[in-house]
């Protein structure tokens, strides 16, 4: 038998794993299941359980969301070779604009990505905010390890840990990798677009600002499976949907009534992310939309402030049917409240519209003193919404602009004094700009407000341990 030298068999190893990626990655597994002939689903075994769904096609594999980072776009390669023996991506399909369900498409070099027209100005926004993802993930990894070490709990939450710490450590260096980039989509639509495949038909529509400013809905009607993004995001089982400032819910309603009453409907709805949807509960969610919309626009007719109209519109058995799922019943009233109150806001003036719109057209600094003239002189008359405000601070926090950040989220505690929610931001904001003073002052006054606080409670006690001493 001969023998190869040490050297060479080094150097195979080595260029091999050059092809698989800086340090040979092998990135997270999937659950991989055929949901019709053609059509694959590959759910990453990770906390974020997306969703990654594979149409091989006459004209070549097209890809539904490519993850968020070039490790997780690798092993889903690999996995897709593995699983159906070709590799020969034709075409990537972005169905929303999210960082965590973009920033593999550099890894599919070789395929045209597609996405709605608003991607492309959007993910070279979020571009700029790589370094602080990398920085946010190494700390999720650390804090992660760190439980793991000290957790005398069942192997399962052990595996779960395990998984957790691992995945974010994964995002974290890959991202970090020399060369990565963030590649927006090559082909674009504002409205509708058909993808014909041969044996398959993509139909794309662009449903509204929802979960985010670029949800697209896609339906495969040879097989009646509408491939749903994250438009319906679920959390702990409640389907958050409502979560931009600008909502379109007559379009909505305009997508999904055609797709539930044709004479071939839905017949499963796969969400970007944890488990499948049956044809009855997207009717189900559909119809609460519609009839909450209806509900909340008859109460606005009848001149009713927002706090009557939310008491007057009562939480209806969709929603109190998620008790079943170990879903408490105070935080099923809380979502149904926000929703009533999202879509309120679509009736009103609400002040974070137009300070939005300041920030984009006159910077970060001119929509924070825009914010405050509108408390000063117009509190009576806007609508300010707290949910959707500090969530605008966040957004300036993750820019990295922390002083006008502080600022803005100062105005949130002048806004919403009552809400320990704000005194939780602005501690969390002074934290990033390295003001651990006012940082712990805030999280104090923020527990004082609601001892549940945990997430307050945590950060208080990592502020109040012991510095390292300089060596």
């Amino acid at each position: 038998m001969k023998r190869w030298p040490w050297c060479l068999v080094l150097c195979v190893f080595a260029l091999c794993a050059l092809a698989e990626g800086p340090a040979a990655d092998l990135g997270p597994k999937f659950d991989v299941k055929e949901l019709a002939e053609g059509v694959w689903l590959f759910q990453e075994i990770s906390p974020w359980e997306c969703n990654h769904v594979v149409l091989a096609t006459e004209k070549g594999l097209v890809l539904v969301d490519p993850g968020g980072a070039p490790a997780i776009a690798r092993a889903l390669r690999r996995a897709v070779k593995a699983r159906l023996g070709r590799g020969d991506f034709a075409y990537v399909i972005d169905h929303h604009h999210h960082w965590g369900h973009t920033w593999g498409n550099a890894s599919f070099p070789e395929a045209v990505v597609i996405g709605h027209t608003d991607c492309v100005p959007l993910m070279e926004a979020e571009a700029e905010a790589v370094d602080a993802k990398i920085a946010l993930f190494k700390r999720l990894a650390g804090e992660a390890d760190a439980k793991l070490r000290r957790s005398d709990a069942s192997s399962a939450v052990l595996q779960s840990l395990r998984i957790e710490m691992e995945h974010y450590r994964r995002v974290a260096e890959s991202l970090a990798e020399e060369g990565f980039s963030v590649r927006p989509p090559d082909l674009t639509f504002s409205d509708r677009m058909t993808l014909r495949l041969g044996d398959l038909t993509l139909e794309l529509t662009f449903i509204g600002p929802g979960h985010s400013e670029t949800d697209t809905v896609i339906f495969i009607p040879e097989h009646r499976i509408l491939l749903m993004g994250c438009f319906f995001l679920e959390r702990n089982h409640v389907p958050a949907f409502a979560v931009q400032p600008e909502l379109d819910v007559d379009r909505w309603l305009a997508v999904f009534d055609p797709l539930l009453q044709w004479n071939r409907p839905v017949r499963m709805a796969v969400p970007g992310q944890h488990g499948l949807w049956t044809a009855g509960k997207l009717q189900q969610w559909r119809d609460y939309i519609a009839e909450t919309w209806e509900a909340v626009k008859a109460q606005e007719k009848d001149g009713k402030p927002l706090a009557e109209a939310q008491e007057n519109i009562p939480v209806p058995q969709v929603v109190l049917d998620l008790r079943e799922e170990g879903v408490s019943r105070e935080t099923l009233d809380a979502f149904h409240r926000r929703n009533v109150q999202a879509f309120w806001r679509q009736l009103k003036d609400p002040a974070d519209r137009t300070i939005i719109r300041m920030m984009r057209e006159q910077g970060t600094e001119a929509g924070v003193k825009l914010y405050a003239e509108m408390l000063d002189n117009h509190r009576d008359e806007l609508m300010f919404d707290e949910q959707v405000l500090n969530a605008v601070g966040y957004q300036i926090l993750g820019r990295q602009e922390t002083a006008e950040a502080v600022a803005f989220f100062e105005l949130n505690v002048k806004a919403f004094p009552d809400s320990w929610n704000v005194y939780d931001s602005l501690a969390e904001a002074y934290m990033v700009s390295g003001n651990r003073e006012k940082a712990v002052e805030y999280y104090r006054k923020s527990l004082e407000m609601n001892p549940d606080n945990v997430n307050g409670r945590n950060m208080l006690e990592r502020l109040e341990a012991p510095l390292p001493e300089k060596e």
